[in-house]
């Protein structure tokens, strides 16, 4: 592997991880504090891809809002 397959790759899991660990913390909250479940999204209904949706979409404004407000870098690899 060259050494920008490494940053990209990288650089993917770091955003990936972020997104997914938002997306399961907005997902503890809407269970316990607002009562709403995502359930499983192999059986899920038009509500319930909504509210995976909005789950997701609040997850990655969030993680924006991070990193816009240099809290979390942008790329965790930036020159290899």
């Amino acid at each position: 592997m060259t050494n920008p397959d490494i940053k990209n790759i990288g650089n993917l899991v770091y955003h990936a991880s972020v997104l997914s660990a938002l997306t399961v913390g907005y997902g503890i909250i809407m269970k316990k504090f607002l009562k709403i479940d995502i359930g499983d999204p192999s059986r899920a209904g038009v509500q319930d891809w909504v509210k995976l949706a909005l789950t997701v979409s609040a997850a990655e404004g969030t993680r924006e809002w991070l990193v816009k407000s240099n809290i979390i870098p942008t790329n965790i690899f930036k020159n290899i």
